[in-house]
């Protein structure tokens, strides 16, 4: 477990010194806890967050722990309350705030604070996962640009060393994952980080919410941890479902559940 002191002392040496390897060393730390703080203010199921300006620019409000949170709700009143979150349901709340004109973030405001774009930190998510995602990326593409069994090969067992995967559940089903088609049969989007996931279900909802930034967007994104897989992909093809297409967009790829499961296995 990251320890607070920890966070705050490489809060101070990025603030005075504004280098990346600063910069990565401390959200590594931040997104190695088990969650994250903000202020929810308002009655369900209308809560927003708290947002703060800071040289005119609104600023999403995030704590490292609750205890930092705690004393601002005298100021903001009897209907606001602390609200844990995890690092990357916060992310995914900052996209939407961000698709809504609130594209920075504070942490810790008060003399450990420090502020960074929502832009940012989801390419620091990316950067502080490892090189996995890119790789994977740049593994599709060779799959793709090849055609060669080993290259394939090599892409699979990289999805499958992920801890987890992500997919986009329908609105009315909790439970059901967004089903499309690929070479004529149904298969499931599937994703390798939260961050795509999250870009997606946002396109799909547009149109059913209007874009409300108090819907958040991470009950639509469930994570599938990849040890569990096997079960949920099993129930999958007994459905009818007999692939999994991955990271929807440039480096997308078809993966068989059949291919899947002898992995996972």
């Amino acid at each position: 477990m990251v320890g607070l002191n920890r966070i705050d002392a490489l809060s101070r040496a990025w603030v005075g010194s504004q280098t990346h390897p600063t910069q990565l060393d401390l959200f590594h730390s931040l997104f190695q806890l088990r969650k994250w703080y903000y202020i929810g203010c308002g009655d369900n199921p209308d809560i927003l967050p708290w947002i703060d300006f800071e040289e005119e620019e609104p600023h999403f409000m995030l704590f490292s722990d609750e205890a930092r949170a705690e004393p601002y709700l005298l100021d903001l009143g009897a209907n606001s309350r602390v609200i844990g979150i995890q690092p990357d349901a916060a992310l995914s709340y900052a996209l939407i705030l961000a698709d809504h004109g609130i594209e920075q973030l504070r942490f810790n405001h008060g003399p450990f604070g420090f502020s960074v774009a929502t832009a940012v930190m989801e390419q620091l998510e990316r950067e502080v996962s490892g090189a996995t995602h890119p790789r994977i990326d740049a593994l599709a593409l060779s799959a793709a640009s090849t055609k060669e069994s080993v290259d394939y090969d090599r892409l699979l067992k990289a999805i499958c060393s992920l801890s987890r995967w992500y997919l986009v559940t329908e609105n009315a089903w909790p439970d059901q994952p967004v089903v499309s088609i690929a070479d004529e049969e149904p298969c499931i989007v599937t994703f390798s980080n939260r961050s795509q996931a999250d870009r997606f279900a946002r396109k799909r909802r547009v149109g059913e919410t209007g874009g409300s930034a108090s819907n958040v967007v991470s009950d639509r994104v469930i994570p599938l941890p990849v040890e569990h897989a096997e079960t949920y992909l099993n129930r999958l093809f007994k459905d009818g479902v007999r692939s999994a297409v991955f990271n929807d967009g440039p480096y997308q790829f078809v993966a068989p559940l059949n291919e899947l499961l002898k992995r996972v296995g």
